[in-house]
């Protein structure tokens, strides 16, 4: 066989095939069966997720809708019914009036004014009923009503708003009254005050009680005040009746314990034993019930020293004692040197000038006979006697040294 020799012409075509050989053997690499559905499957899932997604959130639309629409369906019902209470508001309350009075009490407890606030409330009175006690009785035993006049109202009285009376079972009832006022189980009219003013006319500067009875009449209904004078035969019965000891004095009859204002004056007099309310004068002066002499009035003297010219003014004790509500009476001013000046500082062991003697009324003054311990002495006469010149800080004359005191620093 001839043996076959490489040519350039085959090297160059095994050049070419070498060259055209990882092109031509080379095999394309394709996924495996289950890649390709890893693959796939992957791309359903995230579809079905979206959709997923999709559907929670319509859902959630869905129920936000539901919900608002309860919530304004709820608002609305809410609003209806707030509309019909105000239309039912707007009503006036439909009521019934019932007044049941004593008509032979022309000065008991007026209940007019009463009645026209109610008129002027929000309310039809479609009926108006007025009776006395007789024709009442029925409806005075089922409320429970003690007093008359009284009122009372039925219907709608939740709705009328009414104030002032109380609610009793289906009704508004008037039960708190001011007196005078009829007793439903008596018959008696309670509240009617009667007084007896017992004074003493020669008693010029004793309290008036005039004014204070014009005063008490704006508290109770004072029917008839009887005036006697200390020395009658019905002042001198009340006395002695009622232990009186000064005048003026006033006599209030037991109406007077139906009132507010009771207490009050129970702390000014004292309750005697028929219930009537005895109130004698507080403030001095006054006179005594049983002799008649007239006590409070202060009689004072001031001792002086002509001699000291430097010793205080005397007169300055008057604007002192006038605090304690002194009435004053006779004032006198004697000098240490004149003939009573001695017979005084005598008398009284006086040992220090300017002095000032006081007379026994002023023990009336209770605040007075308080704080005299502290500058003065009380005699065995009932005169007082000023004597601390000390606590005044003023000039003064010491009498048993004969010695001038000037602002404490003896001269």
């Amino acid at each position: 066989m001839e043996e076959h020799k490489h040519t350039d012409e085959d090297n160059h075509a095994h050049a070419w095939h070498e060259h055209r050989k990882p092109e031509h053997h080379e095999k394309k690499v394709e996924p495996h069966h289950h890649e390709k559905s890893h693959v796939h499957h992957h791309k359903k899932e995230s579809g079905m997720g979206f959709t997923y997604l999709m559907y929670g959130f319509f859902a959630v639309i869905g129920i936000l809708l539901i919900f608002n629409f309860m919530q304004l369906s709820a608002v609305g019902d809410l609003l209806q019914e707030r509309i019909g209470e105000a239309k039912e508001a707007s009503v006036p309350a439909i009521i019934s009036l019932t007044t049941i009075v004593d008509g032979s009490c022309s000065d008991c407890f007026d209940v007019a004014p009463l009645i026209e606030k109610i008129e002027g409330a929000h309310v039809n009175i479609t009926e108006r009923i007025e009776m006395n006690a007789d024709e009442g009785a029925a409806l005075l035993e089922q409320y429970g009503i003690e007093q008359l006049p009284t009122i009372i109202i039925t219907g709608e009285i939740n709705k009328s708003g009414i104030t002032g009376l109380d609610v009793v079972e289906d009704a508004l009832v008037l039960t708190a009254i001011e007196p005078p006022y009829t007793d439903v189980a008596s018959g008696n009219v309670f509240g009617r005050v009667t007084a007896i003013h017992i004074n003493d006319p020669a008693c010029t500067s004793c309290v008036d009680l005039s004014a204070s009875i014009t005063e008490l009449r704006e508290s109770l209904t004072i029917t008839r005040v009887d005036t006697f004078a200390r020395t009658s035969v019905n002042a001198k019965a009340a006395i002695a009746n009622y232990g009186i000891t000064k005048l003026p004095a006033l006599i209030l009859s037991s109406e007077y314990g139906v009132y507010a204002v009771a207490a009050d004056l129970e702390a000014v007099g004292e309750v005697a034993s028929d219930g009537s309310l005895v109130i004698e004068t507080l403030q001095p002066p006054y006179v005594n019930a049983v002799s008649g002499e007239v006590e409070g009035v202060v009689d004072w003297i001031m001792l002086t020293d002509a001699s000291c010219s430097t010793c205080y003014d005397a007169t300055m004790h008057r604007a002192i004692l006038a605090r304690f509500g002194f009435a004053f009476g006779k004032e006198e001013s004697f000098d240490i040197s004149s003939t009573r000046g001695k017979e005084l500082v005598a008398q009284y062991a006086i040992d220090s000038v300017p002095a000032i003697i006081v007379s026994k009324d002023a023990k009336s003054y209770a605040a007075f006979t308080e704080v005299w311990p502290q500058v003065g002495t009380e005699e065995t006469d009932g005169k007082f006697i000023f004597r601390n010149n000390e606590i005044l800080g003023q000039t003064y004359k010491d009498l048993t040294t004969n010695t001038i005191i000037e602002g404490g620093t003896q001269q």
